[in-house]
Order: structure tokens, then C-alpha cells, then sequence
């Protein structure tokens, strides 16, 4: 500190007045009450070494100066006010200054430590019953005043006294007071004054009182710091004679100091009896100690220090970090004066009968509204605790403390210990205090505990079904259950104290012993926890339809109730539609998809008003490019619009759909099909004690129990015995004695035996006599058991000790349920007659159902199947799917007569397959349909829609069909497969829809095609070499296993020119000629071979590569072109919406081009010019399936609008183009003729040979066309 704030600060204090001693008063000075001001504001500006608050310390100022103003001054309430400020400031906790956290830090640590001297030097000052009179006589006349009209500041003053208490009672006693037990100290002078002063009595009044609710947390602090050295029991035992109890106990103790000064002596005595003087010592060697050399030992040192000989007597002991170090906690129970301690037991008695119920219902809520402060639970639990062990001493009334006797206490209790614990995980430098918490929470529960118990033995009937019905849900509920043990597993010394252990030995006892007790006369029926087994399913995004069924019905009801509401310019149209969400985090501009969706699905909820008003907001807010029309439109081409987007296949709202796609011939019951999950779900199941004691036979729980019987000397006799009765149990109840041959267990027996002539130690001899016995009488039959006491043991080893190495195994439930030669027999001749008889229920489940031995599990079937290598492939034997691709004649003729019977339905396949007796794959059977010839087409047999497509393709099959590059893409559209939702084409499928990428239709390309790719790549010759090696390894390991591949291998790029090679465009359309796919997503980095290739397949193309590497390729003419999987660019919805408000729309009509191919015809591409400027559709499959049905509906009339489909390859530089251009042509007919005529030019045309000069004819309008 600087010398002109020390002078400052000196002038300030001898400014506050002066003491005369003669007449024994102080008197103040004029300007006192702005010195006591400025004071306080030094205070304010002190830093954080608090130099001002230490130097005020150091002069005494608050045992001089404050307290005596106090004295003389305390009438003259502006002077009152101020002092009373002051002293709050000046006797805050040290521990409050630093945020409740010692500081590490040399020179912080100091300041601490001076700091809480000076708090140490205030309570002894504060011993005083006059200052209290003072305080409580002012604080006695604001409390009369009603709480409504008392005012902010009476209620400081209020706030200010309780706080100036708080900081009083939370000191600690002075270190160097030592004053032995039953004396009155420091702490209870300050509460002997505050008797005296009628201080307690005020506490007692506002903790009673309901109006003074605010005030609660403050006194709950008050009473933890007021009686935290007292022992609830022994304060309310305390009578004015001593009890038998208490004389048997303090005879106790001091027998127990009498023995240990005894056996120093004796020590002493022993040490110095029979040994010459140290002159004539001597020298000695020691012939059964080897010493480091090969000589003997030799000692220099009196014989009567032989037991002492070892090694280790020069070597420095490893120092161990201080934050290793065990944690020591020192009990701050004391017994204090007498006087004390029945001024004590009278509050206390008074508080349970008047206040306790009340008071705690307050408090606890405000936890519950987070009115309290950080850690206030501590004192509540504290509270909890002390006075119910209190009223269970003093003439136990359960009415007394109802409030904290239910279900809702456990829980909570539990609850925060639960939080405390995960604090000290998480929080490792406080770990040390979140420990004390949890001590304080343990000691709640442990009083919890002892409640109910005391109140089974109650005489009142009502009172005990009370107790029972508790009882019920804390034994019942599996987290009740497994709290204790759960604590044994989880103590750590370091942690935790060892009076904390002793608590918890003592819970843990209380808890077994009641709930043996409840089990013995309840059949117990508890809830327990069990993880789910659920079967993993594939997971797919949800497919959406690309046109529902009944889509352009729904249109044409609901077009005649747009046109009349456009028409009529009805008022229903609301106008305050706002079409995006200004909270949302996506950007506005981005919005507009999710604008037109919802237009989309107001439509076809038929909420047409809402729709239109939507359409005509958005038009508002994203007029850029026409996205939602111009602000000038027609009716007419509003309705167009409105019907664009109602035909549109763009879903409902940004939404993540999820499906689980259900395969009949891919679905396997397999053990690898299920897996674990994490939620558990409840189940009930009968209770059995003994069972539960088992999980208390860890060597967890053994370590923790022998940790705590070292402090055997200075436990207290209900310690010991709890710890020794759970050893009891494990050893005798459970029969696992090995466990407890420890030498650390022994080495605490060996001072059990020096303590055997003390009655308390009586049961712990016992019960080690009965240990050593058996462990002698093992050492006989198991020498190794000596080596065994040096490691801990769990109960497998303990059971492998007792009865021989290897035991357990043999015992184990596995090894008991061993598969024998007779069941291994029985097995398999099961599995053959299920197979001979072709028996359609589940192979596993009928052998289950039929085994002599019904014990066995459907897992353990399925296991040995495998292990027997009877069952290779399960899913080839499951219920439900045909166990052999071996067709029969019957089986062919039953397909015959179902396809006959099935051919003219809607989805032909599903019916074929529930005709047939054999259930089998729909892959399968459309693959014998193939083979017998029955149908020419996959898609004959398939759903309606698709068998529609279909057919409208083949009508015009006579007139034109489209090139062979085309016909591997109209395969691929028309064949069965699960129905995709649509994705632009610069996304890649997610991860869930890898297994839906897997069996996508094949797209076979034509040899011709394949040799001219290789032409382009054919100076690649390392990388066709590597690809060779690739497919060639494929199938040796076919042949090798002679199974079919299923999963999709992946093709693995190593070396730099197959690196290269993969990233080189031409490769890339060589790799998916050869159906090798692209990675599907981001997740995948490699290309992958199909694992549906059949062998023929792979051997063509290996035989290919081998002449693309040895330069003799065929020489073909044909063009090469290879399909894309998507479009380059995409025109969406806002395209097709902007094109109808334009009036400039050309519409194109292109011939399409004959083929020699026969197979069904390519996805037809839609193509429309605006400006002469080419825009590509949404995706193939939408825009076929759109066409066709306007095509098909325009030839039936209905619709008066329809879309030509064409295929524009008029250009000649079309030839050279990766990808065909595909556009949209909207054209307008009136009349059913104009549409034959315009068909039948179509077909004329294709005819021609002229290929490369296509005639165009641009129509604007239906007016035109005619």
C-alpha cells in the first residue's frame, strides 16, 4: 500500500471519534457520519488483492471504532443505516470474496488467509449480547409493521441484519481456541448472545411466518450455519441429567483414549527394555537376509529394532500431486455447553412444531420458480436432513415433517444427487466442493431412509401403510434401486472423503436391510430396464408417384371452380397472404420454392381461394422473371398456370420424408439384421433379493469396503458394523469368501486382533477368524492363493480360487448348453426333412418348434446351423420366399394358369404371385414369365400406370420408334422399379437410398457401342489392364464360391494412372457402359461393378478389354452414344410458369425419327423454343408420364390441351452431342380431327429417309394450328 493511502485511511478511521476510557463511552465526531461514508466508499474502489480491506483489518477499526459507534449511536437512524452497511461489507465471508473457490496462488492464498483471521478477530468481537440487543430491538419494531406499507427501505434494513448474522455464524471457530468438547466456544458465546438478545426468537418468527416468504432463503442459511456443529441426535437426547446411553458411550470413548495411551507407553517401554547403551550397540549378521551382495547382512543397529529390517529405509517415497492426494475432511461435529445446547433443542423443537412443513414447502418452490441463488439446494437439504433426524430422536411425529416424507422428496434427493455427481466429472477443478454437495445430498437420503424405517416400527396402523406405500415406488422404480450401488461403484478417494464413505456405508446398509425385510413378506414385482432388440430396416426417402392416378380428374372438377372464381374477381380471395417467414433463417430469395409448393397443396385441397391469393403474393414479392406469371395476366393463362402447378410433381412442403422400403427378397432375419437400441424400454418381473445381492459382490464394491476398515481405530461402532455386515453378506450369504483374500483386508485384521480386548471389536474378530479359517484351509488345496491375496478379485476369479482354475467356465450357462453329438444329430436331421418335405414355415422357427431340448433359443439354432455350414445363406430358407430357383413343371404350369388368370388386372404381378403355391420373389417370377415367353416386356405385368406408358408406346411403335442410344433409357423408364422421388440432377441420392441405387434396371449397351469407347481410351493401356484385373478377380471369385455376388463391389483407383484414368471424361463413359456406377454420394469415393452382373456379362466384357489392350477391336461404323443418367440443367416449375405468361411462345413440333431397334420405345423428350433458346425438362420420368397422359386423355377427348412429345435431332450436329436437347411443346386443339391429321403428318414424316432435314412449323395459337 502506498503511504498517502495509508495516511488517507488512518486519518479517515481517527475522523470517526474517540473512546474515554474513564467514563467508558465513546464519542463521536462531528463529520462521523460522512467518514463512515467514505469509508465505505474505499471499500468499493478496494481491487482484488483487497489492500484496503486488509489494512482496515490490521487497525481494528470494527472492534474499536465501528461497534462502539454502534453502541452509542444506534438511535440516530441515518448513522445506524450506514454503520450497518459498513459492518455487512466488512464481515463478508473470505470464501465470498473469492467466489468460493481457495485460491492456489502463493501470494492470493496469503491475503486469503489474512482476511479470514480478521473474520476470525470480528465474531469474537460480535460476542457481545449487547450489539445484538441493538440489532434485534430495531429489527423487532420494522417487523411490526404490516409488509404492505413497510417500504423498500425498512425491508433493507431487514435484508441487511439477517445477511449481517449470515456473515457472523458462517466464521469458523479461531484455530488456535482448541477448546475441548462441552466448552463453550467462540461460536457458541455468538449464539448465546443471540438467545440472550431475543435474536433467535425473531429468526424463529419470520421462518413461522408466511408474510415474510422473502426472507425464507436467508433464514435457511442462518439455521445450516447456526447448528452445523451439532449433532441432531445427540441435541435431542439432551436432557438436564445424562442418559444411560450418553454415560455408555463417553465411558466408551474414554476406555478407547485409555488404550491407545496405554499402548504408547508400552511401546515406548518395549523400544528401550533389554537394550545396551548406545555406546556398546554392537554389530550384527543377519543370516536369514540376504543383502545386496553376496555377503550377509550386517547390522549396526540395537536387536531390539529387528522387525524393522527392510530396504526401504533410504528410499524417498514418491511424492504424490496435490491433486492426487486423498481428500481429508475433518468432522465439525463438537458437543457444546451444556447451557448451549438446551437453548438449542428448545429452537429446534419449536421450529419442527411451528414452522418446519411451512417453511420448506416455500423454499423447495423457490427452487422450482428459480427464485433462490446457485447452490441454496445444499442448505435445504441440510435442513432436511437435521431436522428430521431431530424429530426422529425427539418423540418421533411423522405429522411433524410431512412436508419432506413422500415419493416427491426421494426424487428430488435423488435428482440433485444425481446433478452433483456429473458435476464432479465434468467439473474438475471444483470437484472437491461438488463433493461436499453430494455429501450433504447423501445425508439426506440416508435420513430419508431411516424415516420410513422408523416409521414401520410405529404403532399407528396409518402411519405404517404410509411407510408401505412408499416403500412400493422407492422398490419398484429400477432408478430407486440402483442408486446405492451405483454410489459403491463410483467411489473415488480422491473425490471423495472418508466421511462421506462412512455416510454411505451406513445408507447402503439401512437400504438392504429394509428392503430384505420388505421382500420377505411381499411377493416383489419390480420394474427393470431392458434394452429393445429391433429388427434394422432400410430406410429409403419417402418415393413419391410422379403422377397420382386421378391427378387430371381432380383437375377437371376443380378447373370449372377456378375459372369462375377468376371470372368473378371474387372477394373471398384473401388478400393479407404473406408467402414467406421473415423469422426464418433461409434467405427470402430462397423462399419462393416452398411458396409455390404450398400453392401446390392448397390446390389440391381444394382450397382454391387460398391458392390464388398465394400465387398472386408471391407474384409480389418475386416478380423477377415472371417466376409466378406477370402482374398483367389474363385469366386465362392465370389458369394455365394454376394448372402447371397443379400437374407438377414438386411435393408438398420442404419436409424429410422417410419410408421403410419393404423387400420381400431382400429381407433377412439374420442375427446381422439386428442390432441394439439405445432407448430401454420398462418391463416388469419378479423381484428376487438374492439376486439383487449379487450385484454387490464386485471388486469395485470390495476395494471400497476395504478402504474404508483401515480407519477401523477412529470409525464409530454403527461404521464398522454396517461394513462388516455387508462383507457378512457377500461372504456367507453368497458364498464367495475368495473375494475377500486380500492382503490389504489382512493387514486390517491384524489390527483388529491388537484391539480385541475392546467389546466394539468383538464382531470384527469374529467375522476374521471365519475369513483366516478358510483361507488356511485353501491354502492347502490352492498354494497359488498366496500370490492371489496381491490382486483384487471379482467373483468369477473367487469362484476359479476356490474350486480350481477354470471352473467358472465350465459352469457358465454357455458352456452348460454345449451342442452334444446327439443334439448336433438331432439338428440335422431336422434341417433335412425340412427341406425334403420343402415345409413353408420359417426353417429356423419349425426346427425351434421341434427340438426335444425346448430351452434353446432361435439365436442359438440359427448359430449352430451356420457353425454346422447347413445354413449358408438364410435368406434363401426364410418364411415366405422360395428356398430353391429350381423351377418344376407343376410350378410352370401353375404360372401359366396364373398368368392367364392375371394377365387383364391392374397390377398383374401381385396377383400371379398370391395364385402361386410356392411363394417366391416377384423378380423371380418375371423372370420365368421372360424365359417361357409368356411375356415379351417386363412391364406387362407390372402396376397400371406404367402398363399404360407402356401401351401408348407400343400403338406408336408402328409409326416410330427411336434410335438404339435411346432404347437402353426407355428401358430403364418403363421397367419395374420402386418409384424415385424426384431430385435435381446436381444432387447425388442421400445415404438412405444407396441400397434403392443398387437394384436400379440395368442399362445394357450395345457392343458396337462399347467398342467404340474403347477406341476413344484404348491408349489408356494401363488403366484397361487395371480394370481388367479388376473384373477378372470378380469372376475367379465367383467360381471359387459359387455364389452370386450381392452386394456392389467397389472399384479402387490406387496407382496414379488409375487415378487419372477415373477422372477422365471418356473412361468415365466407358466405366458406365460397363455398368460400374459413380459414387452415390459424398460418403462414397470409389466407383462400384454392379453386383447383379451375371458371369456371362463380366466374361464379355473382360474378353473386350483383353482386345482393346491386344489392339484388335472390331471395326464398327455405328455411332456411339451413351445415355445420361440426368439431364445437364433442368427447367422447374417457375420455367414452365414464366413460358405461359409470355406471348411470344413459339411452339415446335419435330418429327420423330424411326429406329431399327425393337425394343420398347425411349423415353420421349419434351422440347420447347422460346426465342430460339433451348431449356431441358424437369426429369425424364415426370415429363414421359405427363405426356403420355395428356397424349392419351387428348385422344379421348377430355382435355383440350395436350403436349406432343419429340425427339429434336434435326440439327446434324446433333450426332456429336452427349446428350439430347429436350424441350417442352405445349400445343392447343380444339378438335379431335386437327389432332388425327396432325399424327398422322407425324407418321408420314418419320417415314422419310431424309433424317437430317426435319421439317419445323411454329404455332402460336389454336387459330393457327387450324
Amino acid at each position: 500500500m502506498s503511504h498517502l493511502l495509508s495516511a488517507e485511511l488512518s486519518a479517515t478511521c481517527n475522523a470517526l471519534g474517540y473512546y474515554d476510557s474513564k467514563s467508558q463511552k465513546y464519542y463521536a465526531d462531528t463529520n462521523t457520519l460522512e467518514t463512515v461514508k467514505d469509508l465505505i466508499r474505499y471499500l468499493r474502489r478496494d481491487d482484488e488483492t483487497y489492500e484496503i480491506r486488509r489494512s482496515l483489518g490490521d487497525s481494528q477499526v470494527l472492534q474499536t471504532d465501528l461497534l462502539p459507534l454502534l453502541k452509542g449511536y444506534w438511535e440516530q437512524t441515518n448513522l445506524f443505516d450506514v454503520l450497518l452497511r459498513l459492518l455487512v461489507n466488512l464481515t463478508s465471508p473470505a470464501l465470498m470474496l473469492w467466489h468460493e473457490v481457495v485460491p492456489t496462488e502463493k501470494t492470493a492464498r496469503y491475503y486469503y488467509l489474512k482476511i479470514d483471521e480478521h473474520q476470525k478477530k470480528y465474531k469474537q468481537a460480535f460476542a457481545d449480547e449487547k450489539i445484538w440487543a441493538i440489532l434485534s430491538t430495531r429489527l423487532s419494531k420494522i417487523l411490526e409493521i404490516d409488509f404492505a406499507i413497510r417500504g423498500e427501505e425498512n425491508n433493507l434494513i431487514i435484508e441487511r441484519i439477517l445477511i449481517l448474522v449470515r456473515n457472523i455464524l458462517y466464521t469458523a471457530n479461531p484455530d488456535e481456541e482448541q477448546r475441548p468438547d462441552s466448552d463453550a466456544s467462540v461460536h457458541d458465546q455468538v449464539l448465546w448472545s443471540l438467545h440472550q438478545s431475543g435474536m433467535l426468537d425473531i429468526i424463529l418468527f419470520i421462518a413461522s411466518s408466511t408474510s415474510e416468504q422473502a426472507y425464507y432463503m436467508h433464514i435457511v442459511e442462518i439455521l445450516s450455519f447456526m447448528l452445523r456443529e451439532q449433532s441432531a441426535t445427540s441435541l435431542a437426547t439432551t436432557e438436564l441429567q445424562r442418559s444411560q446411553s450418553e454415560k455408555m458411550r463417553e465411558e466408551a470413548e474414554l476406555l478407547l483414549m485409555r488404550h491407545h495411551e496405554n499402548n504408547k507407553k508400552q511401546e515406548k517401554i518395549r523400544k528401550f527394555a533389554g537394550a545396551r547403551h548406545s555406546r556398546f550397540g554392537g554389530t550384527y549378521v543377519i543370516k536369514s537376509l540376504q543383502s545386496i551382495s553376496e555377503k550377509n547382512y550386517v547390522y549396526h543397529k540395537p536387536l531390539n529394532n529387528l522387525d524393522s529390517v527392510h530396504f526401504d529405509v533410504e528410499k524417498k517415497k514418491t511424492r504424490t500431486p496435490k491433486n492426487r492426494l486423498p481428500v481429508q475432511e475433518a468432522p465439525t461435529e463438537r458437543r457444546s455447553a451444556f447451557g448451549v445446547k438446551l437453548i438449542l433443542k428448545e429452537f429446534c423443537t419449536e421450529f419442527i412444531n411451528g414452522a418446519y412443513n411451512t417453511f420448506m414447502y416455500y423454499v423447495k418452490f423457490n427452487f422450482e420458480r428459480s427464485k433462490a441463488q446457485a447452490h441454496d439446494e445444499s442448505y435445504y437439504l441440510w435442513a432436511m436432513r437435521f431436522f428430521m433426524e431431530f424429530n426422529r430422536g425427539n418423540n418421533f411425529q411423522v405429522k411433524l415433517v410431512s412436508e419432506t416424507v413422500s415419493v416427491k422428496a426421494f426424487h428430488f434427493v435423488q435428482q440433485q444427487m444425481e446433478t452433483y455427481y456429473d458435476y464432479i466429472c465434468v467439473n474438475k477443478k471444483e470437484c472437491r466442493s461438488w463433493s461436499k454437495r453430494l455429501h450433504i445430498a447423501l445425508l439426506a437420503y440416508r435420513e430419508l431412509l431411516l424415516t420410513l424405517y422408523a416409521m414401520d416400527r410405529s404403532l399407528d396402523e396409518a402411519v405404517r401403510k404410509s411407510a408401505k406405500a412408499i416403500k412400493t415406488t422407492i422398490f419398484y422404480v429400477v432408478e430407486y434401486r440402483e442408486l446405492i450401488i451405483t454410489l459403491l461403484l463410483t467411489f473415488d478417494e480422491i473425490l471423495f472423503s472418508r466421511l462421506y464413505l462412512n455416510d454411505l456405508m451406513e445408507t447402503q446398509h439401512i437400504f438392504l436391510k429394509m428392503l430384505q425385510a420388505y421382500c420377505g413378506k411381499n411377493e416383489l414385482v419390480v420394474q427393470k430396464k431392458k434394452k429393445r432388440r429391433t429388427k434394422k430396416k432400410r430406410v429409403a426417402e419417402e418415393p413419391v408417384s410422379e403422377v397420382e392416378p386421378n391427378l387430371e380428374e381432380l383437375w377437371n372438377e376443380a378447373a370449372p371452380q377456378l375459372s369462375a372464381l377468376l371470372s368473378e374477381n371474387s372477394a373471398a380471395i384473401p388478400d393479407g397472404i404473406v408467402p414467406f417467414d421473415a423469422a426464418s433463417d433461409t434467405p427470402i430469395s430462397e423462399q419462393k420454392t416452398d411458396a409455390m409448393k404450398k400453392i401446390h397443396q392448397h390446390l389440391k385441397d381444394a382450397e382454391f381461394e387460398n391458392a390464388l391469393g398465394l400465387l398472386r403474393a408471391s407474384r409480389e414479392v418475386w416478380p423477377e422473371n415472371d417466376c409466378f406469371g406477370s402482374s398483367n395476366m389474363a385469366p386465362e393463362e392465370e389458369l394455365m398456370a394454376l394448372q402447371d402447378i397443379f400437374l407438377a410433381n414438386i411435393g408438398g412442403p420442404t419436409q424429410k420424408h422417410s419410408q421403410v422400403v419393404k423387400d420381400d427378397e431382400e429381407e433377412e432375419y439374420s442375427d446381422d439384421e439386428e442390432e441394439m437400441e439405445g432407448m430401454l424400454e420398462p418391463e416388469e418381473s419378479n423381484f428376487k433379493f438374492d439376486d439383487f445381492l449379487k450385484r454387490f459382490a464386485n471388486q469395485r464394491v470390495i476395494q471400497t469396503c476395504a478402504y474404508a476398515l483401515q480407519n477401523i481405530e477412529w470409525n464409530s461402532v454403527y461404521t464398522n458394523y454396517c461394513i462388516i455386515k455387508l462383507l457378512h453378506r457377500i461372504v456367507w450369504d453368497l458364498k464367495m469368501v475368495g473375494m475377500v483374500f486380500q492382503a490389504s483386508i489382512f493387514r486390517t485384521f491384524q489390527k483388529a486382533y491388537t484391539l480385541k480386548d475392546l467389546p466394539q471389536f468383538k464382531e470384527i474378530i469374529t467375522f476374521a477368524t471365519y475369513v483366516l479359517r478358510q483361507f488356511f484351509k485353501l491354502t492347502e488345496k490352492n498354494p497359488k492363493v498366496f500370490m492371489e491375496t496381491l490382486f483384487w478379485k471379482s467373483s468369477r476369479d473367487a469362484f476359479d480360487i476356490e474350486e480350481g482354475y477354470g471352473s467358472y467356465h465350465e459352469q457358465t450357462k454357455a458352456e452348460a448348453q454345449a451342442w452334444n453329438e446327439t443334439q448336433e444329430m438331432e439338428l440335422t436331421q431336422l434341417f433335412n426333412e425340412h427341406q425334403e418335405k420343402e415345409i413353408r414355415e420359417d426353417v429356423v422357427d419349425w426346427i425351434v418348434n421341434n427340438l426335444v431340448d425346448n430351452t434353446r433359443s432361435r439365436r442359438a439354432v440359427l448359430k449352430k446351423l451356420k457353425s454346422m455350414s447347413l445354413l449358408s445363406n438364410y435368406k434363401k430358407h426364410k418364411a415366405g420366399v422360395s428356398r430353391s430357383n429350381v423351377w418344376t413343371e407343376e410350378d410352370e404350369q401353375q404360372l401359366r394358369e396364373a398368368y392367364e388368370m392375371s394377365k387383364e388386372d391392374a397390377n398383374p404381378i401381385e396377383s400371379i404371385s398370391s395364385r402361386l403355391l410356392t411363394q417366391r420373389a416377384k423378380t423371380k417370377i418375371v423372370a420365368k414369365l421372360l424365359e417361357i415367353n409368356l411375356i415379351q416386356n417386363k412391364n406387362e405385368v407390372v402396376k397400371g400406370k406404367n402398363r399404360l406408358r407402356m401401351s401408348k408406346n407400343e400403338d406408336r411403335s408402328n409409326h416410330s420408334s427411336v434410335s438404339e442410344d435411346s432404347d437402353s433409357s426407355a428401358d430403364e423408364s418403363t421397367a419395374p422399379k420402386i418409384i424415385k422421388k424426384r431430385q435435381p440432377t446436381t444432387q447425388r441420392p442421400s445415404t438412405k437410398t444407396k441400397q434403392k441405387i443398387k437394384r436400379n434396371p440395368q442399362v445394357h449397351v450395345s457392343k458396337e457401342k462399347l467398342v467404340e469407347l474403347l477406341r476413344k481410351v484404348v491408349h489408356m493401356t494401363d488403366a484397361l489392364e487395371w480394370l481388367h484385373e479388376s473384373l477378372s478377380d470378380i469372376l475367379e471369385d465367383r467360381k471359387d464360391s459359387n455364389e452370386e455376388v450381392e452386394e456392389d463391389i467397389p472399384l479402387v483407383a490406387i496407382m496414379d494412372y488409375s487415378t487419372t484414368a477415373i477422372e477422365d471424361k471418356d473412361f468415365q463413359n466407358l466405366l458406365r457402359a460397363l455398368q460400374i456406377r459413380e459414387p452415390a454420394d459424398e460418403q462414397e469415393s470409389h466407383w462400384r461393378i454392379l453386383g447383379n452382373l451375371s458371369s456371362s456379362v463380366l466374361e464379355e466384357y473382360c474378353q473386350l478389354l483383353s482386345d482393346a489392350m491386344a489392339n484388335n477391336l472390331p471395326d464398327v461404323n455405328a455411332p456411339t452414344e451413351i445415355p445420361s443418367a440426368h439431364s445437364d440443367s433442368e427447367e422447374d416449375v417457375f420455367d414452365r410458369v414464366r413460358k405461359i405468361t409470355s406471348n411470344n411462345t413459339a411452339i415446335e413440333v419435330v418429327d420423330v425419327l424411326p429406329s431399327t431397334s425393337t425394343s420398347a420405345p425411349e423415353d420421349p423428350v419434351i422440347s420447347e423454343t422460346k426465342d430460339s433458346q433451348n431449356v431441358q425438362s424437369d426429369s425424364d420420368d415426370d415429363v414421359f408420364d405427363r405426356a403420355n397422359r395428356i397424349r392419351s386423355e387428348s385422344d379421348d377427348g377430355r382435355s383440350p390441351k395436350r403436349i406432343s412429345i419429340c425427339d429434336d435431332e434435326g440439327d446434324e450436329h446433333s450426332q456429336h452431342e452427349k446428350v439430347n436437347r429436350k424441350r417442352y411443346i405445349i400445343e392447343s386443339d380444339e378438335d379431335e380431327e386437327k389432332n388425327e391429321n396432325k399424327r398422322e403428318r407425324n407418321a408420314s414424316d418419320t417415314d422419310s429417309p431424309l433424317k437430317s432435314k426435319k421439317r419445323s412449323r411454329f404455332i402460336s395459337s389454336d387459330e393457327d394450328s387450324s
